[in-house]
């Protein structure tokens, strides 16, 4: 049984102008997809980049428009908060791209989004960004179950809203670790 949660799905769809190599998949609204384009891909990539976003409830009603998008990229890279939604939304994304029969690949946020920090500057940033969880996704932790296909991903977010916490992708996608972030993200 999937989980619900009490969010309004919505969905955006930006198609490129040009024949796309890859389509970028964030699991929430905002401006976090722009965001993600400017640090993760570098200037020449982007025309060549579908940006899609939707945070899906389980029901699919935001995401399943999506699945030809989904299904006719070369690959789509799949970006998502450390929250329960979050993995709640990951996971939905990935259900659909499998039978979708699309090639894609989970980007984020993993342990490696963690080395675009600087080492000794880690510690005081997560504490400076992290937010503590909500009440409503304290009843969408307690329905999560781990997720074989993003398990590193599930794992990291259940110790940090275990501990009371989530960590959003707007907190690593500033100028300041763009270089860092095009680094240890391989998107080719």
């Amino acid at each position: 049984m999937k989980p619900r949660f009490p969010i309004t799905p919505l969905m955006t769809y930006s198609p490129s102008p040009e024949a796309e190599r890859v389509v970028l998949h964030v699991c929430k609204m905002g401006r976090a997809v722009d965001a993600a384009l400017e640090c993760l891909y570098d200037a020449p990539a982007r025309p060549h980049i579908t940006t899609t976003s939707a945070w899906d409830d389980g029901t699919g009603r935001s995401i399943e428009p999506l699945a030809s998008v989904f299904a006719n990229a070369p690959i789509v890279h799949v970006l998502s908060d450390l929250s329960p939604y979050g993995l709640i939304a990951a996971f939905n994304a990935a259900e659909l791209l499998t039978r979708a029969g699309a090639t894609w690949k989970f980007l984020g946020i993993t342990e490696r989004w963690f080395d675009a920090i600087p080492q000794r500057d880690r510690q005081k940033w997560l504490e400076s960004r992290r937010i503590p969880l909500p009440r409503e996704m304290q009843v969408a932790l307690k329905q999560l179950q781990p997720v074989p296909p993003l398990k590193d991903f599930a794992e990291q977010t259940m110790v940090l809203a275990t501990n009371g916490f989530v960590l959003e992708l707007e907190a690593f996608l500033w100028p300041e670790h763009r270089d860092r972030l095009m680094a240890v993200i391989d998107t080719h």
